[in-house]
């Protein structure tokens, strides 16, 4: 939270440090692939770009799941709408409980940042779900050829 705080507004600082390694009066969470801290990729994005990228960021994960529920309304059965809804979902609440965290109103949970957080098993996770939306709702059904049509015969 004290990142995020001392975040500027604009979308980056103007400064030499933006992306050097700095020491500072209060260290974020040190990141690393076998520390268990490593949710907090939104305090190092509003404390290196400031508030404007997380508002962003925040602004791109809506659109995805907004555009997803969009797209549920749209479909005809109801299969497909819970299924849509889902992800949607899991993707958004995701995105919701880690930015929670990272500004504490939520305790931590350890859950990634959807497409941000470092690690193959995290991307994997998000990405599977994701590419599965176009292919439930792709509408192409199979056409139905009746079976005496098969069997033209000139006699």
């Amino acid at each position: 939270m004290v990142a995020v705080g001392r975040g500027d507004v604009l979308l980056a600082r103007l400064d030499p440090t933006l992306g050097v390694e700095i020491k500072k009066t209060r260290p974020v969470i040190v990141l690393s692939n076998d520390n268990i801290n490593h949710f907090a990729e939104l305090a190092v994005v509003a404390e290196e770009y400031g508030g404007l990228a997380c508002l962003a960021l925040l602004a791109l994960y809506a659109f995805i799941v907004m555009r997803a529920l969009l797209q549920s309304w749209r479909e005809p059965e109801a299969a497909t709408r819970l299924a849509i809804v889902g992800l949607a979902l899991i993707f958004g609440l995701q995105a919701l409980i880690n930015m929670g965290v990272n500004v504490g109103l939520l305790p931590a949970k350890g859950i990634t940042l959807p497409f941000v957080s470092s690690g193959g098993s995290s991307m994997l996770a998000i990405v599977a779900p994701l590419t599965a939306l176009p292919l439930v709702t792709s509408r192409t059904t199979p056409e139905i050829v009746p079976t005496g049509a098969l069997a033209t015969s000139s006699s």
